[in-house]
Parts: structure tokens; C-alpha cells; sequence
């Protein structure tokens, strides 16, 4: 399938309609909370993670170059053993985007009640988020090229808020940042606050960093070649961005950590004496969240549907019905993963379970820790192309894939940190749902017709087997 061939402004622009999502919006009092009040080092902790991802994009870009789709899952099958992709398309499949989607559409219900002067614990926001991602299937089961269109309107609103936000609370709030210099001097000689506030604020910044699993797949749709380029500034638009943004929110004052999941509606509220604008701004927040889910959704309803077209799942998932051609039960499949995650964390917030890190730690930020962890797999295979000669630049084939990795064991040490319990937790039951893939491998492998791809990398040729 080829795409569209667009000029580089034209491809920058398209970059940077999608590279920001609306992870930032919802985490950003959270990033200060686990980087224990101290506002500098939760900044720091998104330039981090920002430019662990755009190294880890750079990295997987020299791997996609000569395959049609840039999709992680492409990648996967072609660059590493058919077992370990198909494991990992199950654990992103069962876990990782489920766990994501549910958390953003729970957060899109905790905005809804807020409009109505409600907080957010409780049903009623799984309830209203459950409604909304019903609605955004049932949409693209009905008319899959409206759906679309709606996406792309939102991806456009989303921008609203945060940048709203960002410039009032910058411009207009009372000082509420401590200077650099006063910041390190408690830090390091007083002891006010942990050196060490940054690394724990990785994980909720893991949960902001879900959109740049996409940043290859944009660059391929773009039909630009000069697709490092394309990374690079998509990366370093959405982390400004989301510092911006992250600031602006921290000039209301360290009070944002205990309003929790609130705070949105209490900074808006404070922001203006009418409480209208201030609707008005939580529905552009809903907007913005909405598009960011919408655009997941869109993806991982196909997805079960592409894993059987590839034999990583049973073939009737691929089945389409009716006039309109719908992979129903992939639809069916992946509306139920949403729901059961959404469930596990309604159940998570009501009972308290796993609280005995950071407050409001939660599953998704450990997802999309274990997503980084897997893409390691590919950040070493970079480096194996670099010494075998198929990539020639030495900042792409060494420097990025090992910045790359040692940003995602900071990853993985902050996600520890925060949450010990819910992180092991988590993590046994994604390497159970990651070897119930590497089964269905095992058993199902004789009846692909195409069971050759990438089962080794030939050292003797430097080639991978297809």
C-alpha cells in the first residue's frame, strides 16, 4: 500500500497535528507528586522521557526503511523471532492498549462528572467513560470514514487546553516555582526534597509518551522520506510542548497535587470568576482526550483483525460481515479488552489495592513501561545492524539505540520505585499473557503458510530470514 507522497513542510505539519497526546493533560500534577514536590526535576523527567523515545523512534526508523508499513508489529515480524513478535503483539493486544484506553476514557468520565459539579470517585466516571468508548465503536462500525474525520477534528481541538492553559499559568498566575538555584540548594544540601524525584517521575511521564509508538507509522503514512528529520522535530515539538504545558499547570501552586484526578476542573475554576469559560475549557479537555482515545480505539478494534491475518490469532477473527465489510469479532474482542481493564481499574481506585506507592499510580503507566522494555529487543538489533555494516551513521545505529536503552531502564527503576507491589504484579501476569502468545505460536505455527518470517537473523549472510 502506498501513501501519499508529501512535501517536508507539509509532513511536518502532519507530524505535528498527531505527535501530542492528551497523556500530559490528565499526569501532569501526578509527574510533581512522584518527583515528591520538586517541580524541576518532574521537568526533567519529561525531557527524558521525551528524548528516550525519539532516540528509541530513531532507532526502530532504521529498521522500517525497507518494509511498506512502519507498524511496530511490521517491525516485530521481520526483525525478530516469530515467537517473540507474536508474544509481544499478544501482550499489546490483551494488556498494554487496552490498559491505556481505559484509563483515558475513565479520565474523559471524571471530566464529564466534573462538569456537573461531581468528583471522581465512584462508578459514575467508568460508567460515562465505558459510554463513551462504546459510542466511538459503534461510530466506526457504522460509518468507519466519518470516525475518521472526527479524529482528525480532534486532533486538531486538542491543542486548545493545553495550550490555554500553558500560557496563562505562565503569564498570568502567581510565582510559584522556586528558582533552579534554590531548587538544587534544598535539594542537595538542605534535603528537603529526594535527589532522586526524577527518576520516580518517569512513570506517570511513561504514560504520556504512548503516542510515540505511532511515530513511525505517521512518518511511513506521510509518504516523506526524510523521515529522521520528521521524528526528530515531531519529538522536539511535543516535548517543549508538554513542558510548557507541565509549568504553566505548576504556577498554580503545589495545592494541584491533592486535588488528584480533580485538578483540571480546580485550576480551570480558579482561573476565571464565570464558571462558563471554565466549561468551556473542560470540554475542549474532553475533546482532547477523546481524540487521543478515538485514535486508539480506531487502531486496536482492526488490530485483532490484522493478528489473524498475520496467524497470531484464530482466523475468524478476520472474518468480515454485513454490507459494510466489519471485522465483528475483532471489534467484539477488542471493545471487551477495554472494558475488562476499565473494570480492573475501577476496581483498583475503589479499593485502594496496590496504593502503597504513588497515590495514583496506575496500571497504565507500567503498560507503557513494558512496551518500552520490549522495544529494547529492537534497539539491540539496531546496534547488530550497525556492526554488521547495513547502517552506516553512527549516531543512528550506536548513539540512539543505547541511549535508547539505558532511557528505558530509567523506565523500568522508576516504575519499580513508585509502586513495587502493582509493578511485579503487573509485569507476572504481561510475561503470562506474553508466553499464552509465544503458545498459540508453538501450536499454530504449521498452519501459517508464511512460518519462514524472521524465525533467525543468518549471521553468516547478514541477512534476516523471510
Amino acid at each position: 500500500m502506498s501513501h501519499k507522497t508529501r512535501s517536508f513542510p507539509h509532513a511536518v505539519l502532519f507530524m505535528l497535528l498527531f505527535c501530542c497526546t492528551a497523556g500530559i493533560l490528565h499526569k501532569a500534577n501526578f509527574i510533581i507528586d512522584a518527583a515528591d514536590g520538586s517541580i524541576w526535576q518532574g521537568g526533567l523527567a519529561i525531557v527524558i522521557g521525551g528524548l528516550t523515545a525519539m532516540a528509541g523512534c530513531l532507532s526502530v526508523c532504521q529498521l522500517d526503511k525497507k518494509l511498506e508499513s512502519g507498524a511496530t508489529l511490521s517491525v516485530m515480524s521481520h526483525y525478530t523471532p516469530r515467537w517473540f513478535a507474536t508474544g509481544y503483539s499478544w501482550f499489546s493486544y490483551f494488556m498494554a492498549t487496552p490498559a491505556v484506553i481505559a484509563v483515558l476514557s475513565w479520565v474523559m468520565g471524571v471530566y464529564t462528572v466534573n462538569l456537573f459539579g461531581l468528583h471522581s470517585h465512584g462508578a459514575i466516571p467508568v460508567i460515562v467513560g465505558a459510554g463513551y468508548v462504546l459510542f466511538i465503536v459503534l461510530l466506526n462500525a457504522i460509518d468507519y470514514h466519518f470516525a475518521h474525520k472526527l479524529q482528525q477534528v480532534t486532533t486538531v481541538l486538542k491543542y486548545a487546553p493545553l495550550l490555554f492553559i500553558a500560557i496563562w499559568g505562565l503569564c498570568f498566575a502567581d510565582e510559584n516555582i522556586v528558582p533552579l538555584a534554590e531548587h538544587l540548594h534544598r535539594t542537595f544540601v538542605e534535603g528537603e526534597s529526594s535527589a532522586i524525584g526524577w527518576l520516580c517521575a518517569l512513570s506517570p511521564v511513561a504514560f504520556c509518551c504512548e503516542g510515540w509508538f505511532a511515530f513511525n507509522t505517521l512518518t511511513k503514512h506521510s509518504g516523506n522520506k526524510k523521515a529522521e528529520g520528521l521524528i526528530v522535530i515531531g519529538s522536539l515539538f511535543a516535548i517543549t510542548f508538554y513542558v510548557l504545558f507541565y509549568f504553566g499547570v505548576a504556577q498554580f501552586g503545589l495545592q494541584i497535587i491533592d486535588y488528584g484526578n480533580d485538578y483540571l476542573w480546580e485550576v480551570l475554576s480558579h482561573m476565571f470568576e464565570s464558571k462558563i469559560f471554565a466549561v468551556v475549557l473542560m470540554v475542549f479537555g474532553i475533546i482532547a482526550i477523546g481524540g487521543t482515545v478515538d485514535t486508539m480505539v480506531m487502531g486496536h478494534i482492526h488490530y485483532g483483525e490484522i493478528l489473524a491475518d498475520g496467524y497470531m490469532l484464530p482466523q475468524k477473527f478476520s472474518d468480515n460481515v454485513g454490507k459494510k465489510q466489519v471485522p465483528v469479532l475483532s471489534y467484539l474482542l477488542g471493545l471487551f479488552s477495554i472494558l475488562f481493564w476499565l473494570g480492573m481499574h475501577w476496581l483498583v481506585e475503589e479499593t485502594g489495592f496496590f496504593k502503597n506507592g504513588t497515590p495514583e499510580t496506575d496500571f497504565a503507566e507500567i503498560a507503557m513501561i513494558c512496551n518500552f522494555a520490549l522495544w529494547s529487543v529492537l534497539y539491540v538489533r539496531v546496534i547488530k545492524e550497525y556492526k554488521v555494516g547495513n547502517i552506516k551513521n553512527v549516531f543512528l545505529g550506536i548513539v540512539c539505540p543505547v541511549f535508547a536503552l539505558v532511557g528505558t531502564i530509567l523506565f523500568v527503576l522508576g516504575g519499580a520505585i513508585n509502586n513495587p507491589l502493582q509493578f511485579i504484579i503487573y509485569i507476572s501476569v504481561a510475561l503470562l499473557v506474553f508466553a499464552l502468545g509465544v503458545l498459540y505460536n508453538y501450536f499454530k505455527d504449521k498452519d501459517d503458510p508464511h512460518q519462514e518470517w524472521s524465525k533467525a537473523y543468518d549471521e553468516k549472510s547478514n541477512t534476516y530470514l523471510e
